[in-house]
């Protein structure tokens, strides 16, 4: 299993469309980090240990000047010496998943974020690669889809995310990744990639 920044070193290798990040080990580098991704940023920590970072009060959001970078450095580095600065994202939360199934291979999974994927199953599947037209269909199957049209009256563009969804179902397969957990990937003008766990064979 590789960590999260693992993971999305690997996806922006591959060239998928990663959230600007930088990691860093002191308050002088998260100022740099935040001051070059540019304001507002999200902090959290880089910890193996810690798998729910926001149980342990793990994540700092929406921080929008230096001072603010310096004090949630200060607080974060006392649960994990490495933080993760990234740049904060306005949009829809969605999940796309890749597991290697025994009778079809790789299969894609897609569905909204939050408690349609965990409590309503609100998800659609197929097996990898896909098209754009297999893209176009799983976004179009969940019960969840109408969220898509629009967010709090900023534009989503789907196109982009199809051309997303269609780039995982082929990088997984390619590089024999055996499971692949993008959660979240947030959708506004342009789909990012925030979080990622992938399992190698």
């Amino acid at each position: 299993m590789l960590s999260v920044e693992e993971s999305l070193d690997f996806l922006r290798k591959e060239g998928l469309a990663v959230v600007p990040y930088n990691v860093v080990v002191s308050e002088k580098e998260a100022v740099v980090a935040a001051r070059k991704i540019g304001f507002p940023v999200v902090m959290k920590i880089v910890s193996e240990e810690h798998t729910h970072k926001t149980d342990v009060g793990g994540v700092v959001t929406h921080i929008n000047d230096e001072e603010d970078v310096g004090a949630a450095y200060h607080r974060l580095s006392k649960i994990s010496k490495r933080v993760m600065v990234q740049k904060q994202l306005e949009g829809v939360e969605v999940v796309v998943g890749v597991k290697l199934d025994p009778t079809f291979g790789h299969v894609v999974m897609f569905g909204l974020g939050g408690i349609f994927v965990e409590v309503l199953k609100d998800v659609s599947f197929r097996v990898c690669p896909i098209t754009l037209r297999d893209a176009g269909s799983m976004v179009k199957e969940i019960k969840g889809s109408k969220v898509l049209a629009g967010y709090r009256g900023k534009k989503i563009n789907l196109e982009e995310f199809k051309k997303l969804l269609v780039e995982v179902s082929r990088v997984a397969p390619a590089n024999d990744i055996r499971e692949m957990d993008l959660n979240p990937v947030i959708l506004g003008e342009k789909p990012y990639i925030v979080d990622a766990r992938l399992l190698m064979e």
